[in-house]
């Protein structure tokens, strides 16, 4: 610490000065003593990014002499008087005042990079490793106070994605990592603060309503018929420019912030939940958000789709072809835990607390039958044709399984060992879209009823008793006739899954369990239906 550090700024030999620290929290200490308040400027920012800079300047040139990097001497008491002056800061002295988000920025972007560092050399054991999660912790609170107190908007939201995203999902990969490590406590900590000020920065309760309407460059109106017209173009939302950013990480192909794009997605999932998303969704709106949620869907499938594609750069040999498949197991995982722990938690949010009424019910009807349209690929699911789960994980993922000639069943386990929340993400979907749309029917008027249940195949929902007594065709109508017919059986589609997913330990499969469970009940309650309908036909 003897050498002088030079940087632009000329306020450097005051940051690392161990006496000016010193000086300060005696200041800060009495001035609690004597009841008397201060005003902190938020220029103290830079002084704490500094020393954060300083410290990973430090750990850079031990590591590179090979040195054993633990804070010694001076050093050493510098960084633990600067851990009492941050913490007498913002936990006795209420903060900054005038706080800046650039200023915030730059800080934590420091912080940060001293986080990866200190686990990129497994020093969350030494002192050194210490007081970066202290130091860390210390700032991040206060930061993710500041961005709940002064949420980001537009610019502000841009500049927080371009800085400090790829930063944070690095951060969320890491301390998922070692979060049982040596240092449990200081992780725990400091993982759940990472991700408060994701939540935050990101999914602020005033972004919300954003996300579910990222469709932009087209608009729609309902007219009195109940069909949706084109109208005006909107500027684009802001909120977009956080899934522009995603697919130029995911094409960067930078595995170490690709492994928090999950937990990611959770954290959105999370925050619809709390905001009872039901009071956001208007029903004038319905139309808007729903497809302002595909659109959502959409930016994410993009991500998903580029994951299946994304592997490193082709070197020599079988090692590159192994490093191919573990980077495009571990894309496929990420994709699987995206669709089946974020996405389709969302879109069973919103589509399951829509209120349904005579008013809105033909717009609702046309919604969700273009949300099932889009979903098109569960027709592979559940077509009569053979190798179904095969072709169907193949045109999700873009990637090919071949059957060996010695076995009985195709075996696509390698596909990940996420692949029961792929079939969780599209189950769950048509779950709550056939509800939904079904609720719709009951309130339509009676010819438009019939025609709309026609394409679900549910006669039942549409038709009286008198109508089942006059009708003489009878179509075979399958829980899945809504996407393609003739179609498989519930019971085969679930005994296929099971065969693929449910082998050994089904720990981790619980999703997918409770799924299947569900779709056999509903189809039971759908055949129980039918037997009464068809003996009220027979009696009469």
């Amino acid at each position: 610490m003897d050498k002088k550090i030079r940087v632009e700024s000329g306020d450097v030999e005051a940051c690392l000065d161990y006496r000016c620290w010193l000086i300060f929290k005696f200041c800060l200490e009495e001035s609690l003593r004597m009841q008397v308040s201060l005003s902190l400027s938020r220029n103290l920012l830079r002084a704490f990014c500094c020393i954060a800079r300083n410290a990973l300047l430090l750990l850079a040139e031990m590591s590179l002499h090979s040195k054993d990097l633990v804070f010694i001497g001076k050093g050493f008491e510098l960084y633990n008087v600067v851990l009492d002056c941050v913490s007498l800061v913002f936990l006795s002295h209420g903060g900054l005042s005038n706080e800046n988000l650039d200023l915030w920025i730059s800080t934590v972007c420091a912080v940060l990079e001293l986080v990866h560092k200190i686990y990129d050399e497994n020093l969350d054991v030494r002192n050194a490793g210490d007081f970066a999660l202290r130091f860390s912790c210390l700032l991040l609170e206060p930061f993710a106070k500041f961005l709940r107190v002064h949420p980001t908007r537009k610019t502000g939201f841009r500049d927080f994605v371009d800085e400090l995203l790829g930063p944070l999902l690095h951060s969320l990969g890491v301390l998922h990592l070692h979060f049982d490590g040596s240092n449990p406590g200081l992780t725990r900590n400091l993982l759940t603060t990472v991700e408060e000020v994701l939540s935050q920065g990101l999914f602020h309760s005033i972004h919300i309503d954003g996300f579910l309407s990222l469709r932009s460059t087209e608009k729609y109106s309902a007219s009195s018929d109940g069909k949706m017209k084109e109208s005006k173009t909107v500027i684009k939302s802001y909120h977009r420019h956080l899934f522009d950013k995603l697919e130029r990480i995911m094409a960067s192909k930078k595995d170490s912030e690709l492994s928090g794009l999950g937990e990611l997605f959770q954290l959105l999932v999370d925050r619809v939940k709390n905001q009872k998303v039901a009071s956001i969704l208007s029903e004038d709106k319905m139309a808007e958000k729903t497809e302002g949620f595909r659109h959502l869907s959409g930016h994410s499938s993009t991500i998903l789709h580029q994951s299946s594609s994304a592997t490193p750069e082709n070197s020599y040999g079988s090692r590159a072809q192994h490093s191919n498949t573990r980077s495009r197991m571990l894309l496929f995982d990420l994709q699987a835990e995206l669709c089946g722990r974020g996405l389709s938690e969302m879109y069973a949010l919103v589509l399951d607390s829509l209120t349904v009424t005579v008013g809105n019910s033909n717009l609702v009807g046309r919604s969700v039958k273009d949300l099932i349209t889009a979903s098109s690929s569960m027709s592979i699911l559940a077509g009569l044709q053979p190798d179904r789960i095969p072709e169907f994980l193949s045109y999700i993922t873009g990637k090919t399984s071949d059957k060996r000639p010695d076995e009985n069943k195709h075996n696509v386990l390698n596909f990940g060992v996420s692949t029961h929340l792929v079939f969780v993400f599209f189950f769950r979907l048509y779950m709550s879209c056939q509800s939904l749309y079904r609720q719709a029917i009951t309130l339509m008027p009676p010819d438009t009823s019939r025609k709309m249940s026609s394409v679900m195949q549910d006669s039942l929902t549409a038709y009286s008793g008198r109508d089942s007594m006059e009708r003489t065709d009878w179509p075979n109508e399958g829980y899945f006739s809504w996407i393609v017919r003739p179609s498989a059986s519930l019971l085969v589609i679930i005994q296929s899954v099971s065969d693929l997913c449910l082998q050994g330990s089904n720990s981790e499969c619980s999703p997918l369990i409770y799924v299947l469970h569900a779709m056999a009940l509903q189809r039971l309650v759908d055949l129980n239906r039918q037997i009464n309908s068809l003996q009220y036909t027979a009696k009469n």
